[in-house]
């Protein structure tokens, strides 16, 4: 699955903001993948909600 595509869907079915899944993209974008599997997309999109998380209870966000 394009990599796009995927953080789309799992962003859709996580709740994920725009901002996240651009996130989460820019991370993806380091390693230039040409395809991601729906799970791993997943994995690294609760890896950003997870940061996002952890900065607004520490007051960063």
């Amino acid at each position: 699955m394009k990599p796009l595509d995927a953080l789309h869907a799992a962003g859709k079915a996580l709740g994920a903001s725009p901002q996240e899944i651009l996130a989460a993209m820019a991370i993806l974008r380091l390693d230039k993948p040409e395809t991601i599997s729906p799970a791993a997309a997943e994995r690294l999109l609760v890896g950003v909600l997870q940061l996002r998380a952890t900065l607004a209870k520490d007051g960063a966000a």
